[in-house]
């Protein structure tokens, strides 16, 4: 199925529900394009959000948890967009 076709027929399915569409969303890449992640990857990238979320209320928390982070050697898979965030200073 192309990107055209998916974007049709999910687009059928949302009118039939009677939920709005925003016609201005581009196509997303077509099927054989798309990089499938193993799911250790996905787990991984989970943890770290749900970790670096909790300092954005926690500031007190912020240098535990990415010392936690380092620990179970996940500070490595942060994006350093996201080291940036968790490192801002507020």
């Amino acid at each position: 199925m192309t990107a055209q076709q998916r974007k049709d027929q999910t687009e059928i399915i949302l009118k039939e529900n009677n939920i709005p569409i925003n016609q201005y969303l581009p196509l997303i890449e077509e099927e054989s394009e798309a990089v499938i992640r193993p799911a250790a990857d996905i787990a991984k990238r989970i943890l770290i959000l749900a970790y670096l979320n909790t300092t954005i209320d926690n500031r007190d928390d912020r240098e535990d948890i990415i010392a936690y982070l380092k620990t179970e050697k996940l500070w490595g898979h942060v994006s350093q967009e996201s080291k940036n965030f968790s490192l801002k200073i507020y």
